[in-house]
């Protein structure tokens, strides 16, 4: 029988595997940039309590707030979380990207660091 991971658990991992497929060169840059928001907003999360409401109300941007300031993030990459966030709920519209690939990619890399930093430090120090 496997580990059961929990909420944070869960979704730090959903932010590694979101971070890997962003990070493929061979998919279109619009899916990488899709695949590099999900990672950061899954770091996001995963240092909130799990939201209860619908999910098709995701992303959100209490979300994005809530967790930018409980893991500390620059106020550039918080503004940077509201435009993907906003290219994100928009993009099927062919919205212009608001950043490159690389720059997300960064970004998701820099929020999911800052998660796990949270994460660790409030972790109960073993017996």
């Amino acid at each position: 029988m496997g580990m059961k991971l929990d909420h944070t658990d869960r979704l730090i991992v959903n932010s590694d595997s979101w971070l890997q497929n962003a990070e493929i060169a061979g998919v279109s840059e619009d899916l990488r940039m899709s695949c590099a928001f999900t990672s950061g907003y899954n770091a996001l999360q995963s240092v909130q309590p799990l939201y209860q409401g619908p999910l098709e109300d995701h992303p959100l941007p209490a979300i994005v707030e809530k967790g930018a300031a409980l893991i500390g993030l620059s106020k550039a990459d918080e503004a940077l979380a509201l435009r993907l966030l906003a290219w994100e709920n928009t993009r099927y519209f062919l919205e212009p990207k608001p950043v490159t690939v690389d720059e997300a990619i960064a970004w998701a890399k820099r929020v999911r660091d800052a998660a796990l930093r949270l994460i660790a430090s409030s972790a109960p120090a073993p017996p």
